[in-house]
């Protein structure tokens, strides 16, 4: 249910050096979590060097409301990427 995402972005046809992703996100699967993260480089042309999504051990939603009350309120089957904001600037700043 908690992944965490790592990955290298380049610009596209672009010699400028990759840039670095490292997101801890709350979803369902594995699967959503990767097109969660994948989300926020719609705008952009974007080439990803390396893209991989660790964790998600199986525990309960009541454990993990207990670890993190913070997440009471998100639901699974949406998603929820932690610092989203500073991801998207970082992602703005790095193709501006």
């Amino acid at each position: 249910m908690i992944y965490s995402v790592h990955g290298y972005y380049g610009k596209r046809h672009s010699r400028k050096a990759h840039s670095k992703i490292e997101a801890i996100v709350f979803a369902r699967s594995r699967e959503l979590a990767e097109e969660l993260v994948k989300q926020l480089f719609d705008n952009y042309p974007v080439e990803f060097e390396y893209f991989s999504v660790v964790g998600g051990q199986e525990q309960d939603l009541n454990v993990i409301y207990e670890q993190r009350p913070e997440l009471r309120y998100e639901d699974p089957d949406r998603g929820y990427i932690y610092n989203k904001f500073s991801h998207q600037n970082a992602i703005y700043r790095y193709f501006k």
